[in-house]
């Protein structure tokens, strides 16, 4: 499996550099210093992501040509086997109900999103995506199973519906962007809807200025609930003084 690119303003640390801006470089510097080591669970995830991609290819009739050779890796256990088959029956199902309400629906997994026109190298790839009528619906799977995610207000979510109305927003007619994360880990399936208008608003208000000083290294410090897996974090002296108070 090939490594995964990283971003500088990621998607994945967007509730960082959106609420601490000058984190974003400090922490890219620290990557390229010390290296963008992988924690195991990081690497397990990896692996279920490239098993459940392949699942659903061998499944579904429309992607079967592009299913490939079966993943193979030592991290493939029972576990993984029996929530990877639980994510692919759930994605089956969606695309199912997607093709009753719309029979002309669009299913892409493993899609590239660009969202460099609001967040500066903006990209990611969403799991899966399903277009239906006038809704757009980005699934992520998510292997972890310490720290329960949830899809409302998630700003890794947002901004890969940002992407994907950037990408397919002139295809199609959508007024509805819908947000799910599986967790099977979790036994936990969180969907959260809202219209194109106030997720693009959130990208223009929110997020573009946000990630203008986050590529400056400009802003201020401050610290919450997104310092748990902040490199900077045991030496930040905004988050010291703020467990100080």
């Amino acid at each position: 499996m090939a490594p995964v690119a990283h971003a500088t303003l990621s998607a994945s640390g967007a509730h960082r550099w959106i609420n601490c801006t000058p984190s974003a470089l400090i922490e890219a510097a620290l990557r390229a210093e010390h290296g963008d080591t992988s924690s195991p669970a990081a690497e397990q995830g990896t692996v279920a992501h490239a098993l459940a991609e392949w699942k659903i290819r061998r499944l579904d009739h429309r992607l079967r040509d592009d299913a490939g050779e079966k993943p193979a890796s030592p991290l493939i256990d029972e576990e993984m086997e029996e929530h990877t088959s639980d994510y692919a029956t759930f994605i089956l199902e969606r695309a199912s109900q997607a093709q009753a309400d719309d029979p002309s629906f669009v299913m892409a997994v493993e899609q590239r999103l660009d969202f460099s026109h609001l967040v500066p190298g903006g990209f990611g790839t969403a799991d899966c995506i399903i277009i239906a009528g006038n809704r757009i619906e980005v699934i992520d799977f998510k292997y972890g199973q310490g720290v329960l995610v949830e899809a409302e207000e998630n700003p890794q979510l947002m901004l890969y519906g940002l992407g994907a109305l950037h990408a397919f927003g002139s295809l199609y007619d959508l007024s509805e962007v819908q947000l799910t994360i599986v967790q099977p880990r979790r036994q936990s399936i969180s969907t959260w809807s809202l219209s194109t208008h106030d997720l693009e608003r959130w990208g223009h208000e929110v997020v573009g200025p946000a990630a203008d000083l986050a590529a400056q290294g400009e802003g201020e410090f401050k610290p919450g609930f997104w310092c748990q897996f902040c490199r900077i974090a045991p030496t930040c002296r905004a988050r010291a003084e703020k467990n100080l108070e």
